[in-house]
């Protein structure tokens, strides 16, 4: 029996994060007895003890996930996955999966809300392509205006 394989309904995955914040559902597994309480976050001190070392995970999600409009008005889909080269501040390139792939070919343009814009430099292979990205005021504003959350596919 593979472990990491179980039922999971879909009505026990969060669709979106509780608030307030404390108040998210914990697990607590008491290892001397084995056994399994519901609790919430805002009670955790109360599991800790003075010698525990609590890490906080302080990532932010990039909005990775960009709607674009070629200029004959078709549409495309891209998600950016990871920054090849660093030209300036308003100028990457990035590896990026899109969609409709047929219509993602090298050098075609894209047009993104605001000012971001877009041109398919190749296709690295039937899923993947090299996009430059640019916007003249910069591309961490630009993409925070015009980018999505990617949200997993289950939810």
């Amino acid at each position: 029996m593979n472990p990491f394989s179980y039922n999971l309904p879909k009505e026990l995955i969060a669709q979106r994060p509780v608030k307030p914040y404390h108040q998210a559902k914990m697990l607590v597994v008491e290892r001397k007895g084995r056994a399994f309480k519901d609790s919430v976050f805002l009670d955790i001190s109360s599991y800790l003890s003075q010698s525990d070392i609590v890490v906080f995970n302080d990532t932010k999600v990039v909005k990775a996930r960009l709607f674009g409009v070629f200029g004959d008005g078709g549409k495309a889909e891209v998600l950016l996955l990871d920054v090849v080269k660093e030209i300036d501040n308003t100028r990457r390139v990035y590896v990026a999966l899109g969609r409709p792939m047929k219509k993602l070919r090298e050098g075609r343009d894209l047009v993104f809300r605001g000012d971001l814009k877009g041109r398919i430099i190749k296709r690295v292979d039937e899923k993947k392509v090299l996009l430059e990205l640019s916007s003249k005021r910069g591309l961490s504003e630009a993409l925070e205006e015009a980018g999505v959350m990617p949200i997993p596919p289950y939810i």
